[in-house]
């Protein structure tokens, strides 16, 4: 449960990092998927890359937009349906990468 907590605040920090050098490319065009879509492909990313193998469950809390290029999707972590831990998840707007301590590309293979 500690690497959880460790990757995700990592991927906190770096995403963070990631918005504001992102913010700065405004007039940019990037054809950007839905809050809802990308809490959606989030959610199933995290639950079954991350959350199931550790014997967990995931849910949606909300998701906010964070400068012109980013989502935050914010789950609930749970265990046995009691919420153990909230996290705050990077999706860039294209829906194809999530920052978890590092950019990942969830569109291609692992």
């Amino acid at each position: 449960m500690k690497y959880i907590t460790v990757v995700l605040l990592l991927g906190l920090v770096v995403g963070v990092i990631i918005g504001i050098v992102l913010s700065a490319f405004v007039g940019l065009d990037i054809s950007a998927i839905s809050k809802e879509e990308a809490g959606n492909k989030t959610l199933t990313y995290i639950t079954t890359n991350i959350i199931e193998p550790q014997g967990l469950s995931a849910e949606l809390a909300n998701v906010e937009e964070y400068g012109n290029d980013l989502y935050i999707v914010n789950l609930k972590i749970k265990d046995n349906n009691k919420t153990i831990q909230d996290a705050a998840i990077f999706i860039t707007k294209s829906g194809d990468f999530v920052i978890l301590g590092r950019i990942v590309n969830i569109t291609g293979e692992m």
